[in-house]
């Protein structure tokens, strides 16, 4: 059977726990076939942001056209964007409605409420060029501190999203509901919502309600933390097992 078709648009992690590679990794694990547009080159370890390259919104616009004219993707995730220009790129296809079951996961400050930005000044105009993909996404998924900053920007949207305001044990949803699971004692949790939004994707491409699609998310998530839990990989928070190698 031929797999469901679906798109990441993120930034690179050279340590393979995060970004596009643990996107790529979620979407083969889940049984669907993973594309990608590239939004950023990073230098990074699992301690820190060396530096990072974007693309010009060019780039991106014709990374996107690409896949979307050759494949019949049917979900598509949103990582790292970087700037308000790339996220504008985003928007015009997810405007246009060619960006099917759009899951944003806006990657604005890291779990420590540090703004990825080189330009954390820019951090407004960002916020405002998110708006549309707001407006239409299907679920968008902020840690914590994100979810702080993108607030406002969701207030009076005709069509706001499903909101899941991600943490290791309880994620909060906007409708109310809570996504539960036990926390578990490790450091290894490089990753953890680009593959639960990665999951997510996966599972509203298999044709899952958006409810369950959360539900199972999570439960993909947990197990992959559980089975990195006593990996020792990096000096800093490892990746987790996006694979379920030991689940």
């Amino acid at each position: 059977m031929t797999p469901p078709v679906v798109l990441t648009i993120a930034g690179s992690d050279p340590v393979g726990g995060a970004g596009l590679q643990a996107d790529l990794r979620t979407f083969a694990a889940l049984g669907v076939h993973g594309t990608s547009a590239l939004t950023a080159v990073t230098a990074q370890t699992t301690s820190q942001v060396n530096d990072f390259w974007l693309v010009t919104p060019d780039q991106l616009r014709a990374q996107i056209e690409a896949i979307l004219s050759d494949l019949p993707v049917v979900a598509v995730k949103t990582g790292l964007l970087a700037n308000a220009e790339l996220v504008g790129v985003v928007g015009e296809f997810a405007l246009a409605g060619r960006l099917p079951n759009l899951v944003v996961d806006p990657v604005l400050v890291n779990r420590l409420g540090q703004p990825f930005l080189r330009e954390p000044e820019l951090l407004g105009g960002l916020l405002g060029a998110y708006a549309p993909l707001f407006d239409v996404a299907v679920v968008t998924t902020p840690n914590t501190h994100e979810a702080e900053l993108i607030g406002p920007s969701l207030e009076g949207l005709a069509g706001a999203p499903l909101v899941v305001v991600t943490d290791q044990g309880i994620d909060q949803v906007s409708d109310g509901r809570q996504l539960v699971a036990d926390r578990i004692d490790t450091t290894n949790t490089r990753g953890t919502g680009d593959t639960f939004s990665a999951a997510v994707t996966s599972y509203l491409a298999r044709g899952h309600a958006v409810d369950e699609a959360l539900d199972f998310a999570k439960a993909w998530v947990t197990t992959a933390i559980l089975g990195a839990a006593a990996w020792d990989l990096g000096a800093g928070p490892g990746p987790i097992d996006q694979m379920h190698w030991n689940a």
